[in-house]
């Protein structure tokens, strides 16, 4: 579901100065969408422009830091490999939305569990989790130096961090 989505639209929704999700909100964020959709070559009646409009609607009246989190919750949904289960076993977008709404994915419960998934993979492909956590230092300090949202990238971090530390 979120692979649909455009990789800069994070950082877009930290450039905007609303104070809230609102129809103004809606409509300039849809046309953001369509053209990073257009840019990568993908047709205007995509799904994921639609999924993106669901996920906007669904935070209609929030505020702009709530939402954020959201997106950060459906972030880690789907490096987590969450959204892709949920999508096997067939869950509906409002499934996904209402478990992507409970605040429990940055909890140390789900961080722990993450990590051991990570260490599966690992004994599959030996040396992952290092890439991986080289790569989500890099993407963390990125984030950092260009002011983005750090949350996603400094859980990622954590969580690898925490598989490699199980590894040793």
């Amino acid at each position: 579901m979120l692979d649909l989505l455009p990789s800069p639209i994070i950082p877009f929704f930290h450039d905007l100065k609303y104070d809230g999700v609102n129809a103004l909100v809606l409509a300039t964020c849809s046309t953001f969408v369509i053209c990073c959709f257009v840019q990568h070559g993908r047709t205007r009646s995509s799904e994921g422009i639609e999924v993106f409009r669901s996920i906007l609607e669904s935070a209609r009246g929030k505020t702009m830091l709530d939402y954020t989190a959201f997106v950060n919750q459906l972030l880690v949904m789907h490096w987590s490999g969450t959204l892709q289960s949920m999508s096997r076993h067939g869950a509906s977008r409002q499934q996904v939305l209402a478990v992507a709404s409970s605040q429990h994915w940055f909890g140390e419960g789900s961080q722990s569990e993450m990590a051991d998934k990570w260490n599966a993979v690992e004994r599959q492909n030996p040396g992952t989790v290092n890439a991986e956590l080289t790569k989500a230092a890099s993407e963390l300090e990125a984030a950092r130096c260009s002011g983005h949202e750090l949350a996603f990238p400094r859980l990622k971090r954590d969580v690898l961090q925490l598989a490699a530390d199980r590894l040793s």
